[in-house]
């Protein structure tokens, strides 16, 4: 009995390190994937920001692709950066045109940075 002990306790051992090794793993290869797609989503709303902002008048197309980017910004960018494209959305509301130069400023600044993450996923 005591040697059935002695061969099976190293033996379950191994099987929880290597189990416990494999959830720390895919914890990590899931954040590094939702962190990813963020830095995507942002890259993407940066370069659409860029593009249609300082044009007058918006086409609707335009329009609906800066509706998309300021929903980006919104859900998945920074504190900092949602409160710069809040000013800039109300800006656009009283005046009919707005300046997103800080919201390009902020996202290229953290897109620039490999790893600043100024928002944990």
């Amino acid at each position: 009995m005591k040697t059935s002990v002695t061969v099976l306790l190293p033996i379950l051992t191994a099987i929880l390190g290597a189990l416990a090794s494999y959830v720390g793993t895919s914890r990590q290869a899931d954040r590094d994937l939702r962190n990813r797609q963020r830095i995507d989503y942002l890259l993407s709303a940066y370069r659409t920001i860029e593009g249609v902002t300082n044009r007058e008048p918006l086409r609707e197309d335009e329009r609906r692709d800066l509706e998309r980017a300021v929903a980006d910004v919104n859900l998945l960018g920074s504190l900092e950066q949602q409160r710069a494209i809040q000013r800039a959305q109300e800006e656009m509301a009283v005046n009919n045109h707005g300046s997103f130069n800080e919201v390009l400023t902020l996202l290229r600044r953290d897109l620039r940075v490999p790893g600043n993450r100024t928002r944990p996923v």
